[in-house]
């Protein structure tokens, strides 16, 4: 099985997914960390050097290969994977696909002081919660068509897990 965490910068997908990746003794894949690796740079310099579209490409590649490549993992995306090439109906179809559902003030708090993110880089607090609200806005629908919804007061390990095994979601 593939399970697929989507959601905001900041939502947890990559702390959640290594630890429930663990938990079933499947594999964990950051999509971002495999495209450094793959680009042999960091996504933020990707975004300076390239520009957003290059990344989405790369990354919609990358999804892609990784899926093709392995049976069952885990699999936290970048917070825009679902939104570009028709990446979240290609989730849909090969695994099953968990939003992780934060309000903005969380998310804010998470990534405030950021430095790796490119869409959040600016100069102060106000346009940070700003951008953060309007990419929310942006990609919620995407966001609401994963198979599971889990919200801020349910995140934890054990209840993902729980939610795996009693909707059959299992590897």
């Amino acid at each position: 099985m593939k399970i697929f965490l989507i959601g905001m910068p900041g939502a947890g997908k990559s702390t959640l997914g290594k630890d429930i990746a663990s938990k079933l003794m499947m594999p964990f894949f950051d999509l971002d960390k495999e495209i450094e690796k793959n680009e042999k740079r960091a996504v933020q310099d990707i975004f300076q050097d390239e520009g957003e579209a290059y990344f989405r490409l790369a990354e919609a590649s990358m999804l892609r290969d990784l899926s093709n490549l392995h049976h069952s993992f885990i699999m936290a995306t970048g917070g825009g994977t679902p939104c570009f090439h028709q990446s979240l109906d290609f989730m849909l179809k090969v695994g099953k696909v968990l939003f992780l559902d934060l309000d903005v003030e969380t998310l804010f708090k998470r990534v405030k002081g950021s430095t790796d993110r490119p869409l959040l880089a600016l100069q102060t607090d106000q346009d940070i919660k700003q951008r953060l609200e309007s990419l929310r806005a942006e990609r919620l629908s995407f966001y609401q068509r994963a198979h599971e919804t889990i919200c801020e007061q349910d995140l934890s390990t054990a209840y993902v897990l729980n939610i795996l095994i009693r909707k059959e979601i299992q590897p």
